[in-house]
């Protein structure tokens, strides 16, 4: 019922490498498609903010034409 682990090879069990080796090495290997996601979440929030001030400047432009129709 109960099995032994025989274990071979202790660093397929242990890590023998650090969280910082492990995360430069990620960080390296994936440079380019970790810079492209961030260029894009990038453009898409410029997008946003300029379709958001043109919204905006259209609320804006609207408010001043019913301001001057009433009159």
């Amino acid at each position: 019922m109960t099995e032994v682990l025989r274990i071979t090879d202790p660093e397929s069990v242990i890590y023998t490498t650090g969280c910082l080796e492990a995360g430069e090495r990620f960080f390296n290997t994936n440079l380019i498609p970790i810079a492209g996601a961030v260029v894009g979440i990038a453009l898409v929030q410029i997008l946003g903010i300029c379709f958001a001030q043109n919204l905006r400047s259209d609320i804006f432009a609207q408010i001043e034409k019913w301001k001057y129709s009433n009159n």
